[in-house]
């Protein structure tokens, strides 16, 4: 099987040769490149490429916040001059914004690579397409999280102004992604946090009301070129799962199966017909802090579990951080590698 073969069996619930995984993210990738005696300055590509990554990652516009906030990986409740409407009162307020353009972004560098893969060489990846483009978190970067949280209850218009801003843009701007990509992407990628580990940092009843129906109008668009949705969301999500399969999630990443409520036997028993799941390997504890053959038992666990017939693409849970041992990050791909050569079983 060819890279993008092998992920495409394992989302149709089919038997691939052998488990996928997808794209390697090191927080520090420049120890491990030197180790392996890589070019460091392609960073996690060169690691990707290494340890036989199946899905490769293209982004189009810009990789920051889209709109100028906090952005992607910066505190919600920090650095408050990076939230414009933290003090914001009225309507008017949201409506009078300086609210950027798609116009802005460029798409030609998704373009070219749309015009010239051809998916006939062998070691052609599985594509996903996408961007930082969260629902919830990118209110959160306008107001911050608490206030955010305080006005869904206290002043909601103030919340639906906003969303009704930053679903025109999404809209706007995942058409011009899927017409960039030209039919050549496999995967349209989305991000939302809206979850902690314990569960739902708001009702399921809020999040369907205010938030929902902007990321149906997402995966609808996707789905109607063809792709599958992948969807990265943190924590336990359990509350509104089928809310997501019925919207049309195909992929969910990350799969933190060490929280309570995501145990992996659970996962696949409810979820396992419907989605395929990506992640559940430990970037909190196991990896960072146990040992190689720890590393290599948990890998071997879950794949026995949520790899059983299909649907599970393995993955870190999250991103490779600097602490964590390069001993236990080549442990990890030699396991998935050694047992992935072993075929996969029913």
């Amino acid at each position: 099987m060819t890279h993008r073969e092998r992920v495409l069996a394992a989302v149709r619930h089919e038997l691939p040769d052998r488990i996928p995984t997808c794209w390697l993210a090191m927080e520090d990738p420049k120890p491990m490149c030197e180790r392996l005696g890589l070019d460091a300055s392609k960073g996690n590509d060169a690691l990707g490429e290494y340890f036989g990554a199946d899905v490769r990652m293209l982004v189009a516009g810009q990789k920051d916040d889209m709109f100028g906030n906090a952005g992607h990986g910066k505190p919600y409740g920090l650095d408050l001059a990076r939230h414009p409407f933290y003090k914001a009162e009225t309507v008017k307020e949201i409506e009078d914004h300086a609210w950027p353009s798609v116009d802005a972004l460029d798409f030609r560098a998704l373009e070219s690579y749309s015009k010239n893969h051809t998916f006939e060489n062998s070691k052609d990846h599985a594509i996903c397409i996408g961007n930082w483009t969260p629902v919830f978190c990118e209110v959160c970067d306008f107001f911050t999280m608490e206030r955010t949280l305080l006005l869904l209850h206290d002043n909601p218009k103030l919340i639906e102004a906003a969303m009704a801003r930053i679903e025109a843009f999404y809209m706007e701007y995942c058409k011009r992604l899927l017409k960039s990509a030209a039919g050549r992407a496999d995967f349209f990628h989305m991000w939302d946090d809206f979850s902690s580990q314990r569960g739902m940092i708001m009702s399921p009843a809020t999040w369907r009301k205010f938030f929902k129906p902007t990321v149906q109008k997402m995966f609808a668009l996707a789905k109607a070129e063809g792709l599958y949705v992948w969807f990265h969301s943190c924590g336990n999500i359990n509350d509104v799962m089928f809310d997501l399969i019925d919207m049309g999630m195909d992929v969910w990443e990350t799969v933190q199966a060490h929280l309570p409520g995501n145990e992996p036997e659970a996962l696949k028993k409810k979820y396992g017909d419907a989605i395929t799941f990506c992640g559940a390997i430990n970037t909190q504890s196991v990896l960072p802090f146990g040992t190689p053959e720890q590393v290599r038992a948990e890998v071997r666990e879950r794949i026995r579990v949520l790899g059983k017939g299909g649907g599970y693409i393995c993955n870190p849970d999250h991103m490779i951080k600097r602490e964590t041992p390069l001993e236990n990050v080549l442990a990890l791909y030699d396991e998935i590698n050694n047992f992935r050569s072993e075929g996969c079983t029913k």
